[in-house]
């Protein structure tokens, strides 16, 4: 359906109701005349409603790109598991953002997936296709260079190593950017999360507290030669660690945050983490 012409531009008004003057009388009879030049006949065929909704769409990432005088929007989209909409979605993207810039646009699809996504088509004739990159096919080591990106590891490409192997190197990465027991933590914390991803949680739950201890050393944080996880807190600590996973597993089966709130006595605030991560994750 046509956008409404803005109010303060008379011309485009009246050529609006021309415009509609002109669909009105000759929308039926423009499929007879058309008949023979289409090889079409509507005789008898359901007509279907005209006017389409333009729900809200929000893209993940949206770059314009200005190189050499060349303009290029750059799109990606995130997505965790097999949805059948994915390609008229990012069809429906694509239409938005050409609407938007009208410049050449390149679309790519981080996939965290098993399996293969379809991701082009023909439709009348327009060939549509767009990129897509598999984490799987990432090298772990690829992850493990910052801070944010080293629970994503569980999610690459392992190669020869094993399961374990890949887990230490993760937290041996991890020596040089955990600043505290809590970064520990919910380190942690992702590579189970991501984990249920790949469905290999049966296999990572019982090989973190064979790795954690010897692979990092939190009495070396700053905070803890501070005094911060000392004595008693030590204690504190490896029963937050419980509760959180315990937290975690809760929310996974679709426990009320206040429920869990109150079985576990986290604060709101620690529910509410774990639960934007499952939700990030999705």
């Amino acid at each position: 359906m046509a956008d409404k012409p803005q109010e303060d531009n008379p011309q485009d008004l009246e050529k609006h109701k021309y415009d509609n003057i002109f669909k009105e009388k000759w929308t039926a009879k423009a499929l007879d005349v058309l008949k023979n030049k289409l090889k079409e006949d509507f005789s008898g065929q359901e007509e279907k409603p005209t006017e389409f909704s333009r729900k809200l769409y929000k893209a993940d990432f949206v770059y314009l790109k200005d190189k050499d005088s060349k303009k290029e929007v750059f799109h990606l989209e995130i997505q965790t598991k097999d949805d059948p909409n994915m390609l008229p979605r990012m069809l429906i993207y694509v239409a938005f953002l050409y609407e938007k810039y009208l410049v050449p646009i390149r679309q790519v699809v981080l996939y965290l997936g098993n399996n293969n996504t379809p991701n082009k088509i023909n439709i009348g004739g327009l060939n549509y296709e767009y990129e897509v990159v598999y984490i799987k096919d990432l090298d772990y080591e690829s992850f493990l260079g910052a801070k944010d990106t080293l629970p994503f590891a569980i999610l690459g490409k392992f190669g020869k190593h094993s399961l374990e192997t890949v887990i230490k190197a993760i937290f041996k990465a991890a020596k040089k950017f955990l600043i505290s027991g809590k970064d520990l933590l919910e380190l942690q914390q992702d590579i189970e999360i991501f984990s249920i991803l790949r469905k290999i949680e049966k296999q990572v739950k019982p090989l973190m507290p064979k790795i954690m201890p010897f692979d990092i050393d939190i009495t070396l944080s700053p905070t803890y030669q501070e005094g911060e996880l000392k004595g008693e807190l030590k204690g504190e600590l490896k029963m937050q660690q419980k509760l959180l996973a315990m937290a975690t597993k809760m929310l996974l089966k679709g426990l009320d945050i206040v429920e869990i709130q109150n079985i576990t006595e986290l604060s709101f605030e620690q529910i509410k983490v774990l639960q934007e991560k499952i939700d990030l994750g999705k």
